[in-house]
């Protein structure tokens, strides 16, 4: 609950996606920034049915580089564009 709590009122938008880029949760911003009319649509949809092609393109680049040991504390920061 007091994770959800934070998340709720950023003002960014923040996705929770899994290993085979599925949408796992949305926090109100990111639906606000994706157009989703009704919370939790989007729970559990592929994250291409929210991008467009370019730009899922550059998610899916931006995930390939992420440590998946699940113990590495490496940083991966990467500027995306994402225009509507």
């Amino acid at each position: 609950v007091y994770l959800e709590t934070i998340l709720g009122n950023l003002a960014v938008g923040v996705l929770s996606l899994d290993d085979d880029l599925t949408v796992r949760a949305m926090n109100p911003a990111a639906e606000e920034l994706f157009g989703v009319e009704n919370p939790g649509e989007r729970v559990g949809k592929p994250l291409d049915t929210l991008l467009s092609a370019e730009v899922f393109e550059q998610v899916r680049a931006l995930v390939d580089e992420l440590p998946m040991d699940g113990e590495s504390s490496e940083v991966v920061e990467r500027e995306l564009s994402i225009l509507t």
